[in-house]
């Protein structure tokens, strides 16, 4: 398959799930969208920012990024790429809420350059397993490290035989499946954003946080009866 055919073909994917999951689309989309709104309403209507907290919002503009590449990942069967960028997502978030309690720690992140930065990097740079949260994180983490960055088959595996000739078996992956790994997805979104809403919630008080907490408990509803 060329590259334009299987762009159309990933396009097509994308188009049929929301219209088979339209109430689910929109849920993802508002979330999305209102995390979105929430961090650019904190950038627009303050003037400065000390170095560590702007480098923050970046982070949380990329974790974003990576949550929604996953979500079109996971819809389009790519299952071991959109686990993979959860594990980006949860690792950035990490080093995040790192970076936020001592803000030093953000040069030593950014001068990584050989391999005793490396670990530097990961002796300063850990999930804090005292906190609750975090242990959920940690949880995604290694969850989307074995499935996704080192899993490799998570997509082929989940592949079951949908038409036999006399020759030949067609495997596809069934949509069972791609809503299994969604539930990954759409459990683990508020937590990771979460981190950075408390944070920069308390210290900015944007009005989009209103609308945020809204979406939430919604969200945290239509889960629960999602994954039942």
């Amino acid at each position: 398959m060329d590259l334009l055919s299987s762009v159309n073909q990933d396009h097509k994917a994308i188009l049929e799930f929301k219209k088979k999951y339209h109430d689910l689309w929109v849920m993802i989309d508002s979330a999305l969208s209102v995390s979105h709104q929430l961090v650019d309403e904190i950038v627009t209507n303050h003037a400065s920012f000390p170095n560590h907290e702007f480098q923050v919002l970046q982070f949380w503009r990329t974790t974003l990024d990576y949550q929604r590449q996953s979500f079109v990942l996971i819809v389009t069967k790519q299952f071991d790429l959109g686990l993979g960028c959860l594990r980006l997502a949860s690792e950035l978030t990490r080093n995040s809420l790192r970076v936020l309690e001592n803000p030093q720690l953000l040069q030593v992140l950014l001068d990584k350059k050989t391999r005793k930065d490396e670990k530097q990097i990961r002796d300063a740079f850990k999930f804090d397993e005292t906190k609750s949260e975090e242990q959920f994180l940690y949880s995604l983490y290694k969850l989307c490290s074995s499935y996704g960055i080192h899993g490799h088959m998570t997509s082929d595996i989940a592949r079951t035989p949908t038409l036999f000739t006399q020759k030949h078996v067609l495997l596809t992956v069934s949509e069972t499946s791609v809503l299994q790994i969604l539930e990954i997805w759409l459990k683990s979104f508020f937590p990771l954003q979460n981190q950075y809403v408390y944070y920069f919630g308390q210290q900015y008080e944007p009005a989009t946080g209103k609308s945020y907490a809204e979406l939430h408990d919604l969200y945290s509803d239509r889960v629960i009866t999602f994954s039942q």
